[in-house]
Parts: C-alpha cells; structure tokens; sequence
C-alpha cells in the first residue's frame, strides 16, 4: 500500500519542504528508492539547488533521523519508569511512540524498514533503536519478574513484540480511525498473564498524559529559537 501523502506547504521554506518531499518518498520508495532527482522533482526544484540545502540524499536522512530521535523520550533515552507498574510502562511506551509518530509533520516511517546495509549510514537511529529495545526489554523482564508478564522465553517475547510494535508504526499511518490506545491495548495482550486487566492498566494511563518533544531547552535539528519576544 502506498502511504498517504502528508501535505507541504508550496510557499514554505524551501529546506523544509525538501526534508518533508524526501520523508515521504523514503516511506513511500524506501530509502535506497528514492533519488535525489525525485525528491527535488516532487519540490519543485531543480536538482542542483538541492545541495545548496544538503550535501546529499544521505545528509537528509541524518535530519530526519535527528529530529525524530530527539522528539522521542524512548529513542533518545528519556523514558522514565513508573515504579512496580510494568504493564503500564508498557502501555504508555506504545501509546506515547504512536502518537508521537502520528503528530511528527514529516513521515518518518521509513527508519521503522530500513535494510540493515543501509542502517550502518545511520549511526544515531542505531543507537536508538538499541536504546529503545533495551528499554522495552528492561520492562518486559520486570513485567516477567512481577508475574504481570507470561514468563516463557522472555527473548522471544520481545522479539514479536518489536516486530509487531515496528509494523504497527508503519501501518496507523493508514489507519487514522484506530488510536494509540487502541494499538497499546492489543500490543499488552500479547504479554500480559491476565487480559481482563488491560482496562485498569488503560485507565491508569489516562493520569499520564504522553509526554513528546524535545528536552526543556533543546530544539529538533535545524530548528533556530525565536526572536519573537513574549507577549507581555
């Protein structure tokens, strides 16, 4: 299935509109399918004026991949525990990557497919899709631990889990009627020992709203602050 094209504003920034045209060509293409000539195709431009932007279509994806990192408190690290709660950290886990990659304004899809050749060109999502597995799996283990969790082949519940946790990123984009909430809850079933607590660990993360964005006093790569002063 083709992915749904997000709109771009034709009279913004110009650097913007690149990064937007090649996020959703790379998901779209994949990576490796999308050429430069393409993605200035798609902006308007000729292809030359791209790298007045960019050194290249692999400097691109390093933008993206900054700013995708650096909004997600899972990828960059930033995940905070609630303590003896696993089934909860779960359910937040899922339902904050979700949304976020739902809110993101450019389609960041692509890094959820990536061929393992073309990963090594993209140190940073590494370290964070490593970051992101270790946290998952400290949660299933404490999960396990608690007796909250199925305890049988602890490795290979996390391996489905991430698998099906990676899809699901890629598909809500085509599926806007189905909420974060919703993935959450059918991705816990398939780890937790009893289902009819699913409701109760929902209603508990209602208290905690999804927290995204960059740390207090850190901008997304290639955001300058404002010189706009406050409003009085």
């Amino acid at each position: 299935m083709m992915a749904r094209p997000r709109s771009v504003d034709v009279n913004g920034d110009t650097r913007e509109r690149i990064l937007a045209e090649a996020a959703r060509l790379f998901s779209e293409l994949g990576y490796q399918g999308a050429s430069t000539r393409a993605i200035t195709e798609a902006v308007g431009i000729k292809q030359p004026s791209l790298f007045h932007y960019f050194a290249g279509k692999e400097a691109i994806g390093q933008e993206l991949i900054d700013r995708r990192v650096t909004m997600s408190p899972l990828l960059s690290g930033r995940f905070a525990d609630t303590p003896d709660d696993p089934a909860l950290d779960l359910f937040r886990l899922i339902r904050d990557e979700t949304t976020l990659e739902l809110a993101m304004p450019l389609d960041t899809r692509w890094l959820f497919r990536l061929p393992p050749a073309t990963a090594e060109l993209f140190p940073r999502w590494a370290t964070g899709v490593d970051v992101a597995r270790a946290t998952t799996e400290r949660i299933i283990r404490r999960g396990i631990e608690s007796g909250d969790f199925i305890a049988g082949h602890p490795r290979a519940v996390l391996e489905i889990f991430d698998a099906v946790a990676n899809e699901s990123m890629f598909w809500s984009h085509d599926n806007h009627g189905v909420p974060p909430e919703v993935i959450a809850e059918v991705l816990l079933r398939l780890v937790i020992t009893d289902a009819s607590t699913i409701a109760a660990v929902a209603e508990r993360a209602k208290e905690s709203a999804p927290t995204l964005g960059a740390p207090t006093g850190e901008l997304p790569a290639g955001e300058a602050p404002s010189d706009e002063e406050p409003d009085p």
